[in-house]
């Protein structure tokens, strides 16, 4: 019998240095992210750290390459 695991397969596309935290402890840094909401011209934007920016673009990449595979 296989077991699926879906957490390990997030940290394994995940940053090495996350890869070692609890799934508890990877959303509370991804989701407690501190940011600003600005609304103009009708648009709404989320101003957020570059570093935060450049790690979820990671995630969001490495997802996309594995859900090819």
């Amino acid at each position: 019998m296989v077991y699926f695991n879906i957490a390990d397969d997030i940290k394994q596309i995940l940053d090495k240095n996350l890869q070692k935290h609890t799934v508890k402890t990877i959303r509370y840094k991804l989701y407690n992210i501190a940011g600003k909401v600005i609304s103009h011209a009708r648009s709404i934007i989320l101003k957020v750290n570059e570093e935060f920016i450049k790690l979820l673009q990671t995630i969001r990449y490495k997802a996309y390459k594995e859900s090819l595979e």
